[in-house]
């Protein structure tokens, strides 16, 4: 098969030059070479606009879900999906300050509350060896690996979860993008992803609600290392 001699972004036949990486994508410049690449180990352009920063200091829980009183609590949000495997699983995810509240009822019934976010499946893509030009190496990148930069240009609003890879720890939840049991994650450091204030973030002592099945609730405090889920 032939290789195409226009720039898979404008079209130009101008100055073509082949991807680094494959060697079979042709851009005419080196800025439509990076727009049409991704954040390593996703379905995400790397040019994304970047969300807000969640971890902004200046910024509070929105008032009567502090979580500083039982009487504001966080409102935890259930996540109800399918692994690779198609088992069924349950996630309680803390809210960040930025997460969106879907509330279905009049009198701010915790137990009326919906999930977020839009439902995807597993969006996480095989890391490539280097050079590129070789085949994936079959792992995965942990959500914990990524950099505060990639994780608002994917969106995260601050919500954390509590998975199996690193139990007791709250790790970034973006919808797609937390971990499965079918995956094989790269090695990293974990302490690395502490430092930056992304993993382990201490509401030791803060009030959240837990939603149940059966549409039951619960108000938990929150304790180190880790709640119940």
């Amino acid at each position: 098969m032939s290789k195409s001699n226009n720039c898979v972004i404008c079209g130009s036949p101008e100055d073509i030059k082949y991807c680094s990486a494959c060697g079979e994508v042709p851009y005419c410049c080196r800025e439509h070479c990076k727009r049409d690449q991704y954040i390593p180990g996703t379905r995400i352009k790397i040019d994304t606009p970047p969300a807000p920063n969640p971890l902004n200091p200046s910024l509070e829980h929105p008032k009567g879900r502090t979580g500083r009183t039982r009487g504001d609590p966080l409102q935890g949000i259930m996540c109800f999906k399918r692994e690779k495997s198609g088992k069924p699983k349950a996630r309680l995810i803390k809210p960040g300050k930025l997460t969106p509240f879907v509330n279905k009822s009049v009198i701010n019934d915790p137990n009326e509350t919906e999930f977020p976010y839009e439902q995807l499946s597993n969006q996480q893509v095989e890391v490539r060896m280097l050079p590129r030009r070789l085949p994936t190496n079959g792992k995965y990148r942990h959500i914990a690996t990524y950099s505060l930069e990639e994780l608002c240009k994917m969106g995260w609003d601050g919500a954390t979860y509590q998975g199996n890879t690193f139990e007791g720890e709250w790790v970034p939840f973006v919808s797609g993008y937390d971990s499965d049991p079918e995956h094989e994650y790269e090695d990293f450091d974990i302490a690395v992803a502490k430092r930056e204030g992304i993993v382990g973030q201490n509401d030791e002592g803060k009030y959240m609600v837990t939603p149940g099945m059966g549409g039951k609730s619960s108000i938990v405090q929150l304790k180190v290392p880790r709640i119940g889920r």
